[in-house]
């Protein structure tokens, strides 16, 4: 009796665990080394708890989007994956019950679909329709100067390596 009321106990010390909730960050190691997998991973964990740090999955997302350097372990696709990913984030934002947790950036939409299609073009392959469609739809909601600065930054990125990636803070929209 003494041992399951020690656990329960250290149980409930535990919010999430007590709550029955996934562990964000449980695959955090294998983000921190580079894995952008893992890094979706531990995103989506952060982002889909309603009562979690909502701010670090989308540095989380983030980090996987960017992260195609030295250091970083990701195929081609899962690169589009996560950037794909992180497109739908910023173009719905993310929601519990009726808050926002992630508000909705055009802008960045644009410039990461932009990232992903060039990626796509040097690798001789055409982009395929989700990329497009984000991309265009975020055009709509967006002005001439911001569709030209989007670009701008577009063109600016560079890939970054997992020291980099790991360093940048990549605040959510709203929170700069």
């Amino acid at each position: 009796m003494l041992a399951v009321g020690f656990l329960a106990a250290a149980l409930a010390s535990v919010p999430a665990l007590a709550q029955g909730r996934p562990v964000p960050g449980a695959m955090l190691p294998q983000a921190q080394a580079g894995d952008v997998d893992a890094m979706m991973v531990v995103a989506s964990d952060y982002l889909r708890d309603p009562y979690g740090d909502h701010a670090e999955g989308y540095r989380w997302m983030m980090r996987a989007a960017a992260c195609d350097g030295p250091g970083c372990i990701a195929s081609p696709d899962m690169l589009h994956s996560a950037r794909l990913s992180a497109a739908s984030s910023l173009f719905y934002g993310v929601q519990h019950a009726t808050r926002y947790v992630v508000l909705p950036d055009m802008m960045q939409v644009y410039v990461w679909m932009t990232i992903a299609q060039s990626a796509w073009s040097t690798r001789g392959e055409k982009p395929d329709y989700s990329l497009n469609f984000y991309k265009r739809e975020a055009a709509a909601r967006m002005t001439p100067a911001q569709i030209a600065e989007a670009g701008r930054r577009a063109a600016a990125w560079r890939p970054m390596s997992l020291e980099a990636v790991l360093r940048t803070p990549f605040d959510p929209p709203g929170q700069r």
